[in-house]
């Protein structure tokens, strides 16, 4: 008597297959997903430098007189482009889609709200004598 085994090894076969397919996506997906992560960092360093030079630019222009600088960053981050927004206690670099945000606190004498678009850098930044700073677009 000669038993068919064929059935038995192609149902063996699919069903390790699946196993693997299985494990394969729980793999990529994990993969992915830290990868995301690590560009969301990415993009919450890059918002933190631009933050802090552009500060420090302001700070330099209310304690220094006659000080002008231009400042000049890049003008997209990661192909997306952002806003850098001063008010009374803060410096903001954000995106549009309010996806990321960096916020500095500074403290700043000033009487309304600025938002500079990263498409309108580089912009100049310059001391007044009365111990204020304007920011020309």
């Amino acid at each position: 008597m000669v038993i068919n085994l064929k059935g038995q090894v192609s149902l063996e076969f699919l069903s390790y297959f699946i196993i693997m397919l299985i494990a394969l996506s729980f793999l990529t997906g994990s993969i992915l997903d830290r990868q995301q992560n690590f560009n969301d960092f990415k993009e919450n360093v890059v918002a933190q430098q631009i933050a802090v030079s552009f500060s420090s630019e302001i700070h330099n222009s209310l304690y220094y007189e006659n000080y002008v600088a231009e400042f000049e960053t890049v003008s997209n981050v990661f192909g997306q482009q952002y806003n850098i927004s001063l008010s009374e206690d803060e410096v903001m670099v954000e995106w549009p889609d309010n996806r990321y945000r960096y916020s500095l606190r500074y403290q700043l004498d000033i009487d309304e709200e600025t938002k500079i678009q990263s498409s309108q850098l580089p912009v100049k930044i310059k001391s007044q004598e009365e111990g204020g700073f304007e920011i020309d677009q």
